[in-house]
């Protein structure tokens, strides 16, 4: 018998590395194989010739669980004749070249296409390509690190690079040949610039040979030993990216020179999965000069191209980089990329967008990294053969992802035996039997989020959440992930029907929402957030808006509350710390409040955030300054908290006279609560403790500069002052 080239015989037994090398496939698919029963193992550990000859006699080709295997062995002996075809062809003087490598880029077969991660580029993309290239290139060096039949280094040459300057690589031996062919039809030159070898192999042996414009289409995905990708990835220095598509990017910068342009056109996953984030971090480290989104651009491939364009200068954070989403063409600032979690391309969001994301992201949250326990559905292994339609002995139902729609459950049309041990994958059973879990689809193209109290079992197309200590209810963060700007969120950051783990980990849950309503109400959710609802998505609610949503007692509210004078105002925070944690009145003149639950003193401080005027009075301008001081014309939003300068200080603060220090800013739209203990309040917050000359008594400055640290380490609460009024109003 003879596997992937080797030949066994029913007595033979292979080890589970060669077995793995005999199928074409990894080591943990054939210790699957061995767990479902597939193959077996001897006393000896090995794996029995005779299950390999029954595996293939009986299974290879048709089960469902093996298509990895029957996908290498498809059309595996394709390649070699058509090389051997093509480069006869190609001895032919007067064959039309350019016409012999289309021919032979769509007689490459899909096995082919696949193990190399090969597919070739549309000339309309590449022409896009070169249109970014601002720039007289009769003096520049091109190069194509993965060249295939050409099509770059034609439109190089197109665009004014000279042939001697253009430098290609390819390891397909009828590329190469077609390039060099097509150059020498092109220009009458016979170049020896064009490569039969590794170019990644190539960057690290010589890194003397730079280049001023790289643009490539590199594999996608192409199937590598482990060993080799681990040297690669060690030698550039990666940490996480092992795709080729990653080690020929990290490559090509490696031999760019500086104020040089690298074009890559890659598949969708580089720009949002987090195996790629060190990359995209890399790239943004440089000037980015555009990015265009080109959907599913090759045949039988449903990976979507994205391509990206950029220039080797060192980063600009107001850099504006070209989006283009179809017909769509816009331009967002660079930093709206870093600013994202794991770095993500999100190309398909615009400037508007960009900016309702970064809104959501600063307020106050929580994320589902702690307290949270998560799980796969059951993976059987084989469900065509394991999972029955109707129920039987033994058997218990259980869902697929399908079955989870916007409200509810279907009935159960699958079951499986209760006896779990002999599926493939299957999470501890305790997170099954929770008394309550939160289950979702894997694969939707609208995240949808279920709770079940009834202890079912899910497969694999589901998956599962289970709150350990967590500050919301299964069923308030369920509402949360399935409300509108959830989904919205979800599908402008990470464009995907895959639902992963780590990027709902990224998103930001509002747990505070929670402290104010009882029951979750999609308005009420957003006024929360600061967020109205527009035609094509969410709008911040600004102050003109603002007053359309708040009623006229509220606004009022508002305004009067900006007038009141130092110690008036003062006394509203007391009040509203009182009332927010339930607190009595002082035991002495020393401090505000008094906590009776925690036997702690407590004092208030409180601030309005107003843009600073730092134009100095004088006897020309006091007048004006004046007229300008109106309190009205100067309070920021909290969305402005650091693109204009201000200064709240907090004074008189006297560490030994009280247990815990609450402090508030109030912005314009939102009321920000913090606290913080008298013994953490030192340096961390720029803590002077020497206020007019006076022991024991200090103040700190909340600014522009420091205030994203205060909000990450102190925040309490945020309220809108709607929020804040009802807080008094559901108390009467």
């Amino acid at each position: 018998m003879s596997t992937g080239g080797q030949n066994v015989s029913n007595s033979d037994e292979l080890t589970i590395d060669q077995a793995a090398s005999a199928f074409s496939v990894s080591i943990a698919t054939i210790r699957n194989w061995i767990k479902t029963g597939y193959l077996e193992r001897t006393k000896s550990g090995l794996i029995s010739g005779e299950s390999i000859t029954k595996f293939k006699r009986e299974n290879l080709g048709k089960d469902k669980l093996i298509s990895r295997a029957n996908k290498s062995k498809k059309d595996s002996h394709d390649h070699q004749p058509l090389q051997e075809k093509i480069l006869s062809l190609l001895d032919s003087t007067v064959v039309d070249c350019a016409q012999l490598a289309e021919e032979y880029q769509s007689q490459l077969s899909n096995s082919y296409r696949n193990k190399e991660g090969v597919y070739y580029t549309p000339k309309h993309v590449i022409c896009d390509f070169f249109d970014q290239v601002n720039t007289d290139c009769n003096d520049l060096t091109f190069c194509d690190p993965c060249c295939g039949s050409g099509n770059f280094i034609i439109e190089a040459i197109k665009k004014g690079f000279r042939p001697e300057n253009i430098f290609g690589f390819d390891t397909d031996p009828v590329a190469v040949a077609l390039t060099k062919k097509r150059i020498y039809d092109s220009t009458g030159y016979m170049s020896d610039n064009i490569v039969q070898g590794d170019f990644i192999q190539h960057h690290i042996n010589d890194k003397c040979h730079r280049y001023d414009v790289i643009m490539t289409n590199p594999p996608w995905g192409k199937k590598i030993n482990k060993d080799v990708k681990d040297s690669y990835a060690e030698q550039m220095g990666i940490k996480k990216s092992s795709d080729t598509s990653s080690f020929f990017f990290f490559a090509s910068l490696g031999v760019l020179n500086e104020n040089g342009y690298l074009g890559f056109l890659l598949q969708d996953a580089f720009f949002n999965i987090e195996t790629f984030a060190d990359a995209r971090q890399k790239a943004l480290s440089y000037q980015l000069v555009s990015i265009q989104h080109y959907g599913k651009l090759f045949p039988k491939l449903q990976t979507k191209a994205i391509s990206v364009i950029l220039r080797k200068n060192e980063a600009e954070l107001d850099n504006e980089v070209k989006c283009r989403m179809g017909t769509d063409v816009y331009f967002r600032k660079q930093s709206s990329f870093s600013e994202n979690p794991k770095q993500i391309f999100n190309i398909n969001s615009n400037d508007n967008d960009a900016k309702i994301i970064k809104h959501l992201f600063s307020l106050p949250h929580r994320n589902l990294d702690h307290g949270v326990e998560w799980a796969l559905g059951i993976v059987t292994g084989n469900n065509k053969k394991l999972v029955k339609s109707t129920n039987f002995a033994g058997g218990v139902p259980v869902y697929r992802g399908s079955d989870i729609t916007d409200d509810c459950l279907k009935p159960p049309s699958s079951f499986i035996s209760s006896d779990l041990s002999q599926y493939q994958q299957v999470a501890p059973e305790e997170l099954y039997k929770a008394p309550q879990k939160i289950i979702y689809k894997f694969i939707s193209n609208n995240p949808r989020f279920y709770v079940d109290k009834e202890q079912r079992y899910i497969l694999n197309s589901a998956n599962l959440i289970v709150l350990r200590d967590f500050p919301i209810t299964h069923q308030q963060l369920a509402n949360i992930l399935n409300s509108d700007v959830m989904s919205w969120l979800f599908e402008k950051l990470f464009s995907t029907h895959k639902i992963l783990q780590s990027d709902l980990i990224s998103l930001p849950i509002h747990t505070e929402y929670f402290q104010q309503y009882e029951l979750f109400n999609e308005d009420n959710f957003l006024q929360h957030l600061g967020l109205q609802r527009t035609e094509s998505g969410y709008s911040l609610i600004t102050v003109d808006s603002l007053s359309l949503i708040m009623c006229d007692r509220v606004e009022s509210f508002r305004r009067g509350l900006f007038s009141l004078h130092t110690t008036r105002f003062g006394k509203v925070g007391e009040i509203f710390i009182q009332a927010m944690e339930n607190l009595a009145g002082p035991e002495s003149n020393f401090h505000d409040l008094f906590d009776p639950r925690e036997g702690e003193r407590v004092e208030v401080k409180c601030s309005r955030v107003l843009e600073a005027n730092s134009e100095k009075i004088t006897v020309e301008n006091f007048i004006d300054q004046c007229i300008n001081n109106d309190p009205e014309s100067r309070p920021l939003d909290f969305e402005e908290r650091e693109d204009h300068s201000w200064d709240c200080n907090m004074q008189q603060i006297k560490r030994d006279e009280f247990s815990r220090l609450y402090y508030l800013l109030f912005f314009r739209n939102r009321v920000l609560v913090f606290c913080i203990r008298s013994e953490q309040i030192g340096e961390d917050i720029n803590f002077s403790d020497r206020q007019h000359g006076r022991d024991g008594e200090g103040q700190f400055h909340i600014t522009d500069r420091n205030i994203s640290h205060h909000i990450a380490t102190y925040l309490l609460h945020h309220y809108t002052y709607n929020e804040f009024i009802q807080l008094f109003e559901d108390e009467e």
